[in-house]
C-alpha cells in the first residue's frame, strides 16, 4: 500500500517536539531512537535573529500521529502520492556514511522511489582479493575493506579512466583508479586459493628427519609458495626452508633434517603468493606450532 508525503508550515512550526513525542509512543520505538526528528537552524543576527524548525519525518503512516498531534498545524498529509524523501547531492540515492557533497530534500513519486542508501555511489566493501567479488562466507581467500564506485556503466567507467573524469574524481576527494563495485558476492565454486600443513599445532616431533607433507595451490594466477620456521610461538625472525615455483596438492613440501634446531617449541609458516584482484600480488600465509623433543 502507498504511503502519500506530508507537508509542512515552517512558519508555523514552533519546534514544541510534540510530533516527535506522539511518533515514538505510537511506535514504540527504542530509547533514543527516533523515527520522527525536528532539526534547528538559527538565522540572521542581532536584533533579527530568528530560529526556524524543520520537522523530519518517515513518510511511512497512513495515519500519521506526528500530523495528529502537531498543535499548529505544521504538518499536513498530501493525498496527491508525493513524497520527499533527502537524498545525497552528488549520487542522488538516499544518503549513507559515505555520502559526499552534502544532502538535500526531494520530491518523487511514491512508486518511484530513490535508490536506498546500500545502493550510493560510494560504498565501503570487504573485497575477496582472489577473485574481485564481494567477499563472503563462502570464501577463505584474503580480503580487505575497500571504498568502492557503485558504477556499472561500461561508458562511465571509461570515462572516469580518462583525464576529465579523473579531475572529477579528484574534485570529489577520491582516488584516481578507483575500485568499482563487483556485481556479486565470491560463490563457493569460485577460484580460491589452497594452503595446508599436514601437521597440527601442538604436535610432538621426535624424529631427526621429518617429511612436512601438504598443499600449496591456486586455481587462477599462482605464482610460488614458501616455507619458513621459527623459535617460539611467535618468532621475530624466520629461517627459510623451501620456495618453488610450481604448485603442489596433499604432496612433500620438503624434507626437513632437525639435526641443529634446539629442543623446544618451533613455529612452521606457509606463504603462498597469487596474482590477485587488479593484477598485484596477494599472500595468503597459515601458521603451525609444534614442539621439536628428539630425546622423547
Amino acid at each position: 500500500m502507498a504511503r502519500w508525503g506530508f507537508t509542512v508550515d515552517l512558519e508555523r512550526c514552533v519546534g514544541c517536539m510534540g510530533c516527535v513525542i506522539a511518533c515514538k509512543a505510537e511506535n514504540g520505538t527504542p530509547p533514543s531512537i527516533h523515527w520522527m526528528k525536528v532539526v534547528e537552524k538559527e538565522e540572521g543576527e542581532y536584533p533579527y535573529a530568528k530560529r526556524i524548525f524543520t520537522p523530519l519525518r518517515c513518510n511511512h503512516c497512513a495515519d500519521a500521529p506526528c500530523a495528529r498531534s502537531c498543535p499548529t498545524g505544521a504538518i499536513v498529509k498530501r493525498p496527491d502520492g508525493i513524497v520527499d524523501r533527502v537524498v545525497c547531492k552528488l549520487s542522488g540515492t538516499e544518503p549513507s556514511n559515505w555520502c559526499k557533497g552534502g544532502e538535500y530534500t526531494e520530491i518523487f513519486a511514491a512508486d518511484q522511489l530513490p535508490l536506498p542508501p546500500g545502493q550510493d555511489l560510494i560504498r565501503r566493501m570487504r573485497i575477496d582479493l582472489w577473485t574481485g567479488l564481494q567477499a563472503s562466507d563462502a570464501c577463505t581467500g584474503p580480503s580487505e575493506e575497500e571504498l568502492v564506485l557503485n558504477v556499472n556503466d561500461e561508458w562511465a567507467r571509461k570515462w572516469l579512466g580518462t583525464g576529465d573524469g579523473r579531475e572529477w574524481l579528484d574534485s570529489q576527494g577520491l582516488p584516481r583508479d578507483p575500485y568499482f563495485a563487483p556485481e556479486r558476492e565470491c560463490r563457493a565454486g569460485d577460484p580460491q586459493p589452497v594452503i595446508a600443513l599436514d601437521l597440527h599445532d601442538g604436535q610432538l616431533i621426535t624424529q631427526p628427519v621429518i617429511e612436512i607433507r601438504g598443499s600449496a595451490y591456486a586455481e587462477e594466477g599462482f605464482r610460488r609458495w614458501r616455507l619458513d620456521y621459527g623459535f617460539g610461538g611467535s618468532p621475530d625472525s624466520w629461517i627459510g626452508l623451501a620456495e618453488r615455483s610450481d604448485p603442489i596438492q596433499s604432496g612433500t613440501l620438503h624434507i626437513w633434517n632437525l639435526s641443529e634446531v634446539p629442543n623446544g617449541p618451533v613455529t612452521l609458516r606457509m606463504t603462498l603468493v597469487d596474482i590477485a584482484w587488479g593484477g598485484v600480488l596477494c599472500a595468503v600465509v597459515t601458521y603451525v606450532a609444534v614442539l621439536v623433543d628428539r630425546w622423547s
